[in-house]
């Protein structure tokens, strides 16, 4: 077919799309290397770290303070019923722990208590 064949049926000649020239092409890869270069400063900017310093004094002051972690110990109804010293045997334990390694307890608050049994008593204090 020819050209004045594609002109009358309403088609476009094949040959001569539009994308398929040179200058077409060039400004396509152009504009890609255009995006490319224009957006490497703004992936720059937003994948870069700050290096902020530390806050050494603030680290220096908490480490003068005597910092106190509360831990609770909770005893089952059902334990202490079978056992109704296990609370003053494990206090003995903790207090001569604590005597004896006293810098891997200092700031350990220990506290044992007792759950309440079924009657509502207490089957074992702190």
């Amino acid at each position: 077919m020819n050209s004045d064949a594609f002109s009358s049926s309403g088609l476009k000649d094949p040959r001569k799309l539009s994308f398929e020239r040179v200058g077409v092409r060039r400004a396509v890869l152009a504009s890609y290397w255009a995006v490319i270069i224009l957006a490497f400063p703004f992936w720059w900017h937003l994948t870069s770290i700050e290096r902020l310093a530390l806050p050494t004094s603030q680290v220096r002051t908490q480490l003068q303070n005597n910092i106190v972690f509360p831990v609770a110990v909770h005893f089952d109804a059902s334990v202490t019923n079978q056992n109704p010293t296990i609370v003053s045997q494990v206090q003995a334990l903790l207090r001569d722990s604590a005597t004896n390694e006293h810098e891997r307890w200092q700031g350990i608050d220990v506290q044992l208590q007792g759950i309440l049994d079924n009657d509502g008593g207490v089957s074992a204090c702190e």
